[in-house]
């Protein structure tokens, strides 16, 4: 599924860019330029070979491999089991079991049982849940079945068990399954076979650098935020701000902290007109500045928790810039030139460096090698507007 961004966004002279999905998809569904949050699935078993090892799958029925981790069953005589015995796991934590589930032909129901181990050892029934509990019932198309618990104190092991049909009854009707996953996290993730890094988790709309979000928090829909305290993505260097114009542009929902530095470009040997910053204060106020030359709006420009699309602009030629909130010009002025070093200086979301830490989320932010149009900037806000309902 890809990312939808309208159909006028500019794309000439983009040069980074990165947008987490949101509002397209829900926190179990990937994009194409955000794969999901960073992850491991624990289990480690395809279901076109569980049972076939031990691990304690039973099926009657005669099941196809249709993809790896995708099988269809029909069944034609008894329901069908299939289980897997999770080693390894930690006792009184809290893991999210998901699974999708597809009727062919026929009422298919489902149940669904977790069970905790000591070892191999049976100690008790953790959840147990029938169709309706679930809400799995005679529905067209893929449903995504998902469950949280949290392992017994005594246990380092679970059995998860998936069972076509309530009970022991016979059934005719054809059914598939596709990507078993259990997560250490308390909300479902996008499948993964393996782990997902936190440099595969989000990808840059340009695909020429990698975007390492291991510094950043995740909310319960599994989009990256920022706390405020300590969160912060490097971009890396050399994004051709010195001796050129530029534009940078974000979606934005700011918590109201006191001086929340959302971008910044920081030369490491600092000084004047050799950072740029892009900053919030708590009054609202919005700053864009090079470090001693600002523009800057007036107070409450911002509003706390609400969705907001920034762009600025920057023309070299005229020492010019412009920056505009929800598609309109909010401020303007000479500010610049940056003076600092390229390759010295490194691009930040989130904190200018390590201080003015961001507290809110910023799930789209892109960089341009030119100084973008009103125009332009006004079809990027509507191709934005609706999907965040500014």
């Amino acid at each position: 599924m890809g990312i939808h961004r309208g159909l006028n966004i500019v794309r000439d002279g983009l040069l980074f860019g990165y947008d987490t999905g949101y509002g397209v998809a829900d926190n179990s569904t990937a994009t194409r330029f955000y794969p999901g949050e960073p992850t491991t699935n624990l289990v480690t078993t395809n279901l076109e070979t569980l049972g076939t090892d031990g691990s304690g799958q039973s099926s009657v029925g005669t099941r196809t491999t249709i993809a790896p981790n995708h099988v269809r069953i029909v069944d034609v005589t008894s329901n069908t089991r299939q289980s897997h015995l999770i080693q390894g796991l930690t006792a009184s934590t809290t893991y999210t079991v998901s699974i999708q589930f597809k009727k062919v032909t026929g009422t298919p129901t489902f149940r669904f049982q977790i069970q905790g181990y000591n070892n191999s050892s049976y100690v008790s029934t953790i959840k147990f849940t029938n169709t309706a509990e679930t809400g799995l019932l005679d529905i067209d198309g893929w449903q995504t079945a998902k469950w949280t618990f949290t392992l017994p104190s005594n246990c380092n092991a679970a059995r998860i068990w998936w069972q076509d049909g309530a009970d022991y009854t016979t059934y005719t009707h054809t059914f598939e399954l596709k990507n078993p996953q259990l997560e250490a996290k308390g909300h479902v993730t996008p499948y993964v076979s393996g782990t997902r890094s936190s440099t595969q988790s989000l990808i840059d709309l340009k695909r020429t650098r990698n975007i390492n979000i291991s510094g950043a928090s995740f909310d319960s829909t599994g989009q990256p935020n920022f706390d405020g305290t300590d969160d912060v993505v490097s971009l890396g260097t050399n994004f051709g701000f010195e001796n050129n114009s530029f534009s940078i542009e974000s979606i934005i929902k700011w918590d109201g902290g006191s001086e929340d530095t959302f971008f910044s470009y920081k030369d490491s040997t600092g000084g004047t007109q050799k950072d740029i910053h892009w900053r919030i204060y708590s009054s609202g106020q919005l700053r864009f500045d090079f470090y001693s030359d600002s523009i800057n709006s007036a107070t409450s420009s911002i509003i706390a928790d609400e969705w907001v699309h920034l762009v600025v602009t920057y023309d070299l030629g005229s020492d010019s810039c412009i920056c505009y909130k929800n598609g309109e010009v909010l401020m303007s002025g000479s500010s610049g030139p940056f003076l600092g070093n390229d390759a010295n200086s490194t691009a930040y979301i989130g904190a200018w460096g390590n201080i003015q830490y961001f507290g809110g989320e910023i799930p789209a932010l892109k960089i341009y090698n030119s100084a973008i149009t009103a125009g332009e900037v006004k079809q990027n806000f509507n191709a934005y507007k609706n999907r965040f309902n500014i």
